[in-house]
């Protein structure tokens, strides 16, 4: 997608995933619990006032959960309409935060500034990924952590369910209708771990970790059978958990995302 078209996305965006984090009534929001807990756990070396940077903060889920706990966030974007709806989102939380409008190659923050750096669905966006990587890991102070979720193009379980779902679609609408997680117009890339862990490397990062995650897809299934699989999802989150930690050689082929993790040298 273009810049201009993320301006458009978040001026138009209704729905909030944070808003379901306690309630965990959908696919997005059990994903989104399962990942937050699993970073506030690899995070907690680092003590109540602690600076986060999230790259590309978009709806600052992230942000907003860390500062629950203590963490101080600054959330840079490129787009004016996803600040501005960050912004209005830690304003509704009475929570506080620094905004800043600019782009990862060219943020207008000062280096060795932050103990996380973070980035959510940024990265799959550059064919390479040791660019944007590099310029993340400037801004961590030494010792710092360097984290990022990523959701690439590549085969996996929701590769599976976007069959079902495009039947399930096409059946409603009478009509071809495919259906994607990630949407081919939003251009993500097919890079794959090793290049991000070699980004990570070239960073000058160390103990760095990269996982396949995320082993259960979202599906379209009517009402009462989307309830029942929600609800069982719910109670596999210790299973979710236990995958996206697990070093199981077959999870590239199930995973749908990467979960990479790196400390500033």
């Amino acid at each position: 997608m273009k810049p201009g078209d993320w301006d458009e996305f978040w001026a138009a965006k209704s729905d909030d995933i944070f808003d379901q984090l306690n309630t965990l009534d959908s696919w997005s929001s059990i994903a989104w619990r399962v990942c937050l807990e699993q970073w506030l756990e690899k995070l907690r070396c680092f003590g109540r006032g602690a600076s986060i940077l999230e790259c590309g903060a978009g709806s600052a889920v992230f942000s907003r959960f860390m500062s629950r706990y203590g963490f101080e966030a600054t959330l840079l974007d490129r787009s004016e309409s996803a600040i501005a709806y960050a912004e209005e989102k830690f304003k509704k939380e009475g929570m506080s935060g620094t905004f800043v409008l600019g782009d990862i190659l060219s943020m207008p923050l000062a280096d060795d500034s932050f103990d996380v750096v973070y980035s959510g669905g940024v990265l799959e966006f550059f064919e390479d990924p040791s660019i944007p990587i590099q310029a993340m890991a400037k801004k961590l102070k030494r010792g710092g952590v360097f984290a990022a979720n990523i959701v690439p193009r590549k085969f996996s379980i929701q590769s599976l369910a976007d069959i079902e779902r495009t039947l399930a679609h096409s059946l409603t609408k009478m009509c071809w209708v495919p259906t994607s997680l990630i949407p081919a117009q939003y251009g993500v890339s097919r890079v794959g771990l090793a290049r991000y862990i070699e980004g990570c490397r070239m960073a000058g990062l160390c103990s760095i970790e990269g996982k396949y995650v995320t082993p259960f897809p979202t599906l379209a299934l009517p009402r009462s059978l989307q309830m029942k699989y929600t609800a069982w999802l719910r109670n596999h989150m210790v299973d979710w958990r236990a995958f996206n930690e697990a070093e199981w050689w077959w999870k590239r082929w199930v995973g749908i995302g990467l979960m990479i993790y790196g400390v500033k040298r």
